[in-house]
């Protein structure tokens, strides 16, 4: 038992495993914290590469999700860009449509001054009828009472009596 030892003792790379063994007890093998006896912990049990791989798969999964993150962003950039066009487009189409209702609010202003006006002259013109009538009525009532006057001073110029004397000779030649 005696020679194993020995023979221990005597093989140097088996030594250095030895206190490299010993040394990693408790050691931590992140190189940020561990410091020489983490580094070259780290490096000799493997850890160091284990974490490099580890870090390394992070690093393309990260890359992967960011260029899928950018392809989106770049997807999202180009809505944007449509929609903006578009509500420029609905704006201006907003801005028509304001001034058409503009136009038809003065358009029913208008309207309703020319019902107003119409009304009035309306109103003008029946009075004026009124007034016409009542002149043409006022003239035929005239016209009528002229020939009546004229009727009464005829039948005051026929002397009666020369009347009733031409009666009984038409009579009388009647009678014969």
């Amino acid at each position: 038992m005696m020679q194993r030892w020995s023979s221990w003792w005597k093989n140097p790379s088996l030594l250095g495993l030895g206190l490299l063994a010993g040394c990693c007890t408790g050691v931590t093998t992140d190189p940020r914290e561990g410091g020489l006896a983490g580094g070259i912990c780290g490096t000799t049990t493997g850890a160091y590469d284990q974490r490099v791989a580890s870090l390394t798969a992070r690093a393309n999964t990260l890359d992967t999700a960011n260029a899928r993150l950018s392809a989106s962003l770049r997807d999202s950039d180009r809505q944007l860009s449509r929609l903006d066009r578009e509500i420029a487009a609905k704006r201006t189409e907003l801005a028509k449509v304001r001034a058409d209702l503009q136009r038809l609010a003065e358009l029913a202003g208008q309207r309703q001054r020319l019902r107003a006006e119409i009304a009035a002259s309306l109103a003008k013109a029946s009075d004026r009828e009124r007034l016409v009538m009542a002149i043409e009525n006022g003239i035929r009532t005239a016209e009528n009472e002229t020939r009546r006057q004229e009727a009464a001073r005829e039948l005051q110029e026929i002397p009666v009596g020369d009347l009733i004397q031409q009666v009984k000779n038409i009579r009388a030649s009647i009678e014969q």
